[in-house]
């Protein structure tokens, strides 16, 4: 995908006019809280019977009913893992959770999709491990369509926003510490991508951004990228 084809907009997901709308659910797909209670709310009633129709949905993949009262024509209910620490598998979870959307996407030859945050909310993934899981994943989808992130909370709305900006700012790999930039060779960017992402409290020291993606950097990442700036 194209980052030209992603937007990020502060907006309520139950008025766009979009071909679909991607719900957070739980494994019931009978409505929870939060954006999900708000979909359903806005839908109507026929909503949840055609979700009860569908025998739940397990964790990371997707399922699709028409929107029914909504401005979209569908609603993608997809199943993100809430986070337990790491130690289950949520990293591989919430990839599969925004590719199992995508997935459904292009074999409906849906044209554009709005994403509210899988994961963030009520089950507090990290903000920036979130953001760096969903920009890569959507990115590297062969989704041709239009991808809208609504972001809900601040630092969501904050975090998308930045990564947008600076991944179109950046035609070749670039590293950012706050408002710095610092330019690195292919081969060294291939380097940093290659090391670990930061521990707890999941603050990055620095961000990394190009045309395949962004990565999360710790301080030894920064420190290799200074001294082999361009």
């Amino acid at each position: 995908m194209r980052i030209e084809n992603i937007v990020v907009r502060r907006a309520d997901i139950t008025t766009l006019c979009v071909n679909a709308v991607v719900n957070s659910a739980n494994r019931s797909l009978l409505g929870g809280g939060g954006v999900d209670r708000a979909i359903h709310c806005a839908a109507g009633r026929e909503l949840l019977w055609a979700c009860a129709d569908l025998g739940g949905c397990e964790e990371g993949k997707s399922k699709i009913t028409p929107g029914f009262r909504l401005p979209a024509k569908y609603v993608i209910h997809t199943v993100a893992p809430a986070w337990t620490g790491g130690r289950r598998g949520e990293a591989d979870l919430l990839r599969s959770a925004y590719r199992s959307a995508l997935d459904l996407a292009c074999e409906r030859d849906l044209k554009s999709v709005a994403f509210s945050m899988l994961s963030r909310g009520i089950h507090r993934y990290p903000a920036e491990a979130a953001a760096e899981i969903t920009w890569n994943t959507v990115l590297s989808h062969p989704y041709e369509g239009l991808v809208i992130f609504v972001p809900y909370a601040e630092e969501d709305d904050r975090l998308f926003t930045m990564i947008a900006k600076r991944l179109r700012a950046s035609p070749v790999p670039t590293v950012w510490m706050g408002d710095e930039e610092v330019a690195v060779r292919e081969e060294v960017a291939a380097s940093l991508r290659a090391l670990p992402r930061p521990e707890e409290p999941f603050a990055a020291a620095a961000w990394m951004t190009g045309p395949e993606g962004v990565w999360r950097l710790t301080e030894e990442g920064l420190v290799l990228a200074r001294s082999v700036a361009v």
